[in-house]
């Protein structure tokens, strides 16, 4: 019967062990997401990030790989040069095909989801010939979409990651 009794403690001491190791784990990986967003959230806040483009993504789903800066936020400026490979809604484009942009004293409307580690950015800009909405969807990770409605051409959204600035 001792036998019994103690074989029984060793084996509850043995699950409990394990039992806090896992929990520690995940506790681990939850502060570790939770710093991640924060160094992101803080990347947001100073205002100057770069979007480093990964994927281009058409309206059909279709996924290319596209490496470069496709976007530079400077305070209240915003920088952007990104490929584009969709359909043109009207007219033709003179010069480059890309969608480039250059503004100053631009709006940012910024949202912070801190539940789901999210950060959702919108602004607009003008360049001679068409005007953008764009639309950023920042992940904790740092992970990014950026998705960009112009007024000439179909809905284009890049895959990739916001990264800070480096002079």
């Amino acid at each position: 019967m001792k036998k019994n009794t103690l074989l029984f403690y060793c084996l509850m001491l043995v699950l409990s062990t394990t039992m806090l190791t896992a929990q520690s784990k995940k506790e681990l990986k939850k502060q570790k997401k939770l710093a991640e967003y924060a160094k992101t959230k803080m990347l947001v806040q100073n205002g100057q990030f770069v979007f480093k483009t990964s994927y281009i993504v058409t309206q059909k789903g279709d996924r290319t790989e596209a490496i470069g800066d496709g976007l530079l936020i400077e305070d209240d400026k915003a920088y952007a040069n990104f490929p584009f490979i969709g359909n043109m809604n009207r007219g033709t484009l003179k010069g480059s095909n890309n969608i480039e942009f250059n503004t100053s004293e631009t709006d940012f409307d910024i949202e912070y989801n801190d539940k789901r580690r999210k950060i959702f950015v919108k602004f607009e800009a003008k360049d001679k010939n068409e005007s953008y909405t764009i639309y950023i969807t920042i992940l904790g990770t740092g992970k990014a979409t950026v998705q960009i409605s112009s007024s000439s051409r179909g809905i284009m959204s890049y895959e990739g990651e916001i990264q800070k600035v480096v002079i």
